[in-house]
């Protein structure tokens, strides 16, 4: 008799775990797209922003450099960056433009800026691949090129100093 209540036992415990094991396994998931949406930064679209990089690359490093200017509510910063990388090769000169998320004000534009994973709230606009960078002020820029010449391989930088120019 034992023999048969152990087995009926596990045999409740499985069928328990069957029906319960799926609703947990949902919850799971809900928990885990609530982090994701946590993680991924509302964007508010505070203005614009025109680069010109210059990149250059030997070996395993790879410097970025150039100019630029941000226009906030009718206001136009001219800025400059440089930065460095890891698995580069050529060199290239690249124009690019895009929109500038949660500047409240423009003098938090400067900083140090590194790539951002905004995954899927990524827009269509523009041409190009978008390439997503956020400062340490919380400010997020989606650059798309528009024109680039010469060759390189690289494999991006890994954090860019922006600076204003006086």
């Amino acid at each position: 008799m034992r023999i048969g209540c152990r087995a009926a036992l596990l045999a409740l415990s499985c069928l328990m775990s069957l029906h319960f094991a799926p609703a947990a396994l949902a919850e799971e998931a809900k928990q885990e797209e609530a982090k994701k949406a946590e993680e991924t930064p509302k964007l508010v679209k505070a203005g614009t922003v025109k680069i010109t990089a210059y990149q250059a690359g030997i070996a395993v490093a790879d410097a970025v450099w150039g100019k630029g200017e941000v226009t906030v509510d009718g206001k136009t910063r001219k800025f400059k960056f440089n930065g460095m990388g890891v698995g580069a090769g050529g060199g290239a000169k690249v124009e690019a433009e895009g929109t500038v998320y949660n500047l409240k004000e423009i003098g938090l534009f400067a900083g140090v800026y590194s790539s951002a994973s905004i995954g899927a709230v990524a827009g269509s606009s523009g041409t190009g691949t978008a390439t997503w960078l956020r400062n340490t002020n919380d400010v997020i820029v989606e650059l798309r090129t528009t024109e680039k010449s010469g060759l390189a391989v690289t494999g991006g930088a890994n954090g860019v100093l922006v600076q204003f120019e006086e």
